[in-house]
């Protein structure tokens, strides 16, 4: 067995204007900026989702929002249902993303296991896929929500990570950044202890018409393109059934 890296040309946007152009074409209906505050259900069937707009009628509803929230979305859950999910923990993440002029190393991914770096390690996905000359690199910092990091300024994590790109590539100065960014996502990775595979509840929730799944589903899989690729397919065929 060995695994095969890809890209999609474009990156991630292709993939997603994709799912967007055949959604329309097919009589669909795209809401952004709505959140789903509530999955309404009547006699043990899904009837619809509340939102900020108003309630969205449906005979079937799909969430893949992070586990950790779905007690509060979907109160009519079994309170035994209810525990599972909110018994899985996830770890934070603060994504910082360098746009730069230098390379740091020739390999797309280096991991790093030095007690005084506050990261996993990085991803220089410029040396998978050029984008035009420069490097652009991934600078990953899982965390607890409740880690003083979390709550630093986007300078500061960017500060420190510089730094750490430094002694990786000591020719590296800030006069080689071009740009970069930090984005922070509370529920990035799931935490899979011993045992985690029996913890997952099943998709199909004892709601009729309601299929939960977020990337701790992707177990014993990591979180990936493919594998939200494949796991929607499947949610979707499922919707046949129901």
């Amino acid at each position: 067995m060995q695994e095969e890296l890809g890209y999609i040309e474009g990156g991630s946007q292709t993939l997603v204007d994709s799912l967007c152009s055949a959604i329309l074409k097919a009589g669909g209906r795209i809401r952004i900026q709505c959140p789903a505050e509530k999955v309404l259900v009547e006699d043990g069937k899904v009837t619809g989702v509340a939102t900020p707009e108003g309630v969205v009628r449906a005979d079937a509803v799909i969430s893949t929002v992070p586990t950790p929230l779905i007690a509060a979305m979907v109160p009519d859950l079994p309170a035994d249902w209810k525990t599972r999910y909110a018994s899985i923990v996830n770890m934070g993440v603060c994504c910082l993303v360098f746009k730069l002029k230098r390379s740091i190393t020739p390999h797309f991914w280096v991991n790093v296991s030095e007690s005084d770096m506050a990261i996993p390690g990085i991803i220089e996905f410029s040396n998978l896929r050029p984008v035009g000359g420069e490097s652009v690199v991934y600078v990953p910092y899982y965390m607890p929500n409740d880690n003083i990091k979390f709550t630093w300024t986007d300078q500061e994590l960017l500060d420190e990570a510089f730094g750490y790109l430094q002694r990786l590539n000591p020719k590296l100065t800030p006069v080689d950044i071009v740009a970069a960014h930090v984005a922070r996502l509370r529920y990035a990775q799931p935490v899979c202890e011993p045992g985690f595979a029996a913890k997952i509840p099943p998709i199909q929730t004892p709601i009729k018409g309601l299929q939960i799944a977020d990337t701790c589903f992707y177990y014993p899989e990591d979180r990936g393109i493919s594998e939200s690729v494949r796991l929607g397919r499947e949610m979707a065929e499922h919707l046949s059934c129901l």
